[in-house]
């Protein structure tokens, strides 16, 4: 096929297009209009048509770059909450279990071995005793009981010391109070009252109880 032959096939197709668009009687006043302006006019209105065909061409790929963008910034946001979720996941699996408070005998046992610890004299310890959980730290129904340890004439150094052996007798039991006043004989020592928090702990390990089996119902 040549060139001149290639040209006569457009010409052809041209003018079956315009013979098409002669039948529409809305081109054909369009047509009796621009027939009917000015020349000036006339390269006014052709110019105008060619600045919307180009503009309309290209707001074809502008419509498909915004598309691309909102959906490069959706997946964006996706991965980022996925990877917060993972880190969240990740950081509660690592947390210790705690383990079940010892019951309140065991607890004093373990106290007056901390004590003995912090170099404090037998005179020292004017008592162990248990009682009501009474902070406002923790409510009533998370503890499983509490000891109030009384402690007399100790220095500054004894009060830290013994404040810390307390504090590490276990990860189930927190110190949830303290208080300190000059001693009466002596001003330079300190009687000190720390009060001892057992936390109620599920014990996790334990196996889960059976539930009773349901009855049919009739």
């Amino acid at each position: 096929m040549t060139v001149d032959d290639l040209k006569e096939q457009l010409q052809g197709v041209g003018r079956r297009i315009t013979d098409r668009l002669e039948e529409i009687p809305a081109y054909v006043q369009m047509k009796e209009r621009f027939e009917g302006l000015t020349p000036p006019m006339q390269k006014l209105t052709v110019l105008a048509v060619v600045v919307v065909g180009w503009l309309i061409v290209l707001s074809i790929p502008w419509g498909w770059s915004s598309e691309s963008s909102l959906s490069i910034e959706g997946f964006e946001s996706r991965r980022a909450l996925i990877r917060d979720l993972l880190k969240v996941s990740r950081e509660a699996a690592e947390v210790p279990n705690i383990p079940p408070s010892p019951p309140v005998e065991s607890l004093k046992v373990d106290v007056e071995n901390r004590l003995r610890s912090a170099n404090l004299l037998p005179e020292q310890v004017k008592s162990i005793e248990t009682g009501a959980n009474t902070s406002n730290l923790l409510p009533a129904e998370r503890s499983s009981g509490s000891l109030v340890v009384n402690l007399s004439k100790l220095n500054v150094q004894q009060v830290v010391e013994a404040g810390t052996q307390l504090s590490r007798v276990s990860p189930a039991v927190k110190l949830t109070g303290v208080q300190m006043a000059a001693n009466k004989e002596d001003q330079r020592y300190y009687d000190v009252t720390y009060r001892l928090t057992a936390l109620a702990v599920p014990d996790l390990s334990a196996p889960p109880a059976d539930e009773p089996p349901q009855g049919r119902r009739r």
